[in-house]
C-alpha cells in the first residue's frame, strides 16, 4: 500500500503546480524565531523543497561547507544538519529538520529511528488538521443548526435523540438538556406515541424516505417532518425531525376558512333571491346556509303573526317538529322576543347566567345564543 502511495506523489511531484510549493516554519525549538533567514522558502537552493520533492531525507555532515542551498538557520550557528520528509499514508504534510552547532552530529545510522519518529509526527500533524477541519465544521453547522426558523433533532438507529437546536426545545416544552438521549417518541403526548413509533418502523423499512405527522402539544399544534439518515446499501443510520409550530397558521386558516365561508352563503342567498320567490324555498335555503356557516347545532327564523301579534317558526335546522309546531312567543317574552321588543341583536355566550332571562322558559340545551332582528 506504501508503495502504491510513493508511486502516486512521485508522479504528482512532477506537477508544475507541485514544483512551485512553499514551506513556512511551523514551530522551532533551541532558536529564537527572529534568527530565521526567511519566513518561507521555495525551490530554488532549499534543502527542504529538495528534501520534500525527493520524499527521502538528507544528512549534511557538516553544513558550513555546503554553500549552494539555503537554510532556515543562520549558518554561523550549525554545522550539520538532518532533514526528513513527514508523510502518512496517503499525505504529504511537510519536513521535519535537525541541527546542531557540531560536525558530524548527524549520521546515516540514525536515519532508522528518525524516520520512525518522523512518521509519527506526520500522522500526528494530520490528525490535527483534521480535528481543527471538523471542529470547524460543527460550529458552523452548529450555527446553522441554532439559526433555522424551524425545531431540529436527530435521532440515531435507536431512536434516541443525539442532537437537538433551542427552537426545537421551545416547540416541545422541554429544554435541549432534557431531549438528549431521549427516545423520540417519549417526547410527545402518550395517545400519539403508538403512531410515531408505527412512522419511524416505516423509514426503518425503507417504505418511506418522509413521513409527515400532526400533533397537538398542549394549547399548541405541531407539524412533525420524519425524514430518514442512510448509508449505502439503505442502511438505516437515524432520523431527522423537523418540527413547526403551526398554531398560528391554522388559526388564520380557519378565520380565512370562515370568512371565504360567508362571503360563499352571501353569494349563494342572492342566487337564490334572485330565481326564486317561493317564501318557504328561500326561508329553508336560508337558515340552512346560516347554520352551516356559523357552526351551531341549532337555527330558526321566527316571523311574526299579525293577527296574533306573536312570532311562530317559520323556517328552521336541528329542531324537532314538536318545538317547531309548539313556539309561540309575545313581544318581550324569551330570547326572540326581547330581541323583537329591543329592535337589536342578542349574543348570549352563557345564558343560564344571563339575569335578564332567568325566570323564563328556555331550551335546556342551549349554552349560547345569537340572535338578529329582520
Amino acid at each position: 500500500m506504501q508503495g502504491k502511495f510513493e508511486e502516486k506523489i512521485s508522479e504528482c511531484i512532477k506537477c508544475p503546480v507541485f514544483q512551485e510549493v512553499k514551506l513556512k516554519p511551523a514551530t522551532v525549538y533551541g532558536i529564537e524565531p527572529s534568527d530565521l533567514n526567511k519566513n518561507y522558502f521555495n525551490k530554488e537552493n532549499c534543502v527542504y523543497i529538495k528534501t520534500l520533492l525527493e520524499l527521502k531525507p538528507k544528512v549534511f555532515e557538516d553544513f558550513s561547507k555546503t554553500g549552494k542551498h539555503a537554510t532556515i538557520f543562520g549558518k554561523e550557528r550549525i554545522r550539520s544538519q538532518i532533514c526528513l520528509p513527514l508523510l502518512t499514508k496517503n499525505k504529504i504534510v511537510g519536513v521535519l529538520t535537525f541541527a546542531s552547532d557540531e560536525s558530524e552530529k548527524f549520521k546515516s545510522k540514525q536515519l532508522s529511528l528518525l524516520e520512525s519518529i518522523a512518521y509519527q509526527i506526520a500522522g500526528a500533524i494530520e490528525n490535527a488538521s483534521f480535528y481543527e477541519k471538523v471542529r470547524s465544521e460543527k460550529i458552523k453547522l452548529d450555527a446553522i443548526f441554532a439559526s433555522m426558523g424551524e425545531g431540529i433533532i436527530t435521532t440515531d438507529k435507536n431512536n434516541k435523540i443525539i442532537a437537538a437546536n433551542k427552537l426545537a426545545g421551545e416547540i416541545l416544552g422541554m429544554s435541549k438538556r432534557d431531549l438528549i438521549k431521549k427516545d423520540i417518541a417519549l417526547v410527545y403526548p402518550k395517545e400519539k406515541r403508538d403512531s410515531v413509533r408505527k412512522l419511524i418502523r416505516q423509514l426503518k423499512s425503507g417504505e418511506s424516505l418522509i413521513k409527515e405527522i400532526r400533533i397537538p402539544i398542549g394549547a399548541k399544534k405541531i407539524r412533525a417532518n420524519f425524514a430518514s439518515i442512510q448509508r449505502a446499501r439503505d442502511k438505516f443510520l437515524g432520523t431527522v425531525l423537523l418540527l413547526q409550530d403551526i398554531t398560528e397558521k391554522e388559526y388564520l386558516y380557519e378565520k380565512t376558512k370562515q370568512a371565504a365561508n360567508k362571503f360563499s352563503t352571501l353569494y349563494e342567498v342572492s342566487k337564490v333571491l334572485s330565481s326564486t320567490i317561493e317564501l318557504d324555498e328561500l326561508l329553508g335555503f336560508i337558515i340552512n346556509c346560516t347554520v352551516d356557516t356559523m357552526g351551531a347545532d341549532t337555527g330558526s327564523i321566527m316571523l311574526i303573526d299579525k293577527k296574533s301579534n306573536k312570532m311562530k317558526i317559520a323556517a328552521s335546522k336541528g329542531l324537532s317538529k314538536k318545538i317547531v309546531e309548539e313556539t309561540c312567543l309575545k313581544p318581550g317574552e324569551g330570547i326572540a322576543g326581547w330581541v323583537f321588543e329591543k329592535d337589536e341583536p342578542l349574543l348570549l355566550e352563557n345564558i343560564e347566567d344571563d339575569s335578564r332571562f332567568k325566570g323564563h322558559e328556555t331550551r335546556k340545551e342551549l349554552g349560547s345564543s345569537l340572535s338578529q332582528f329582520l
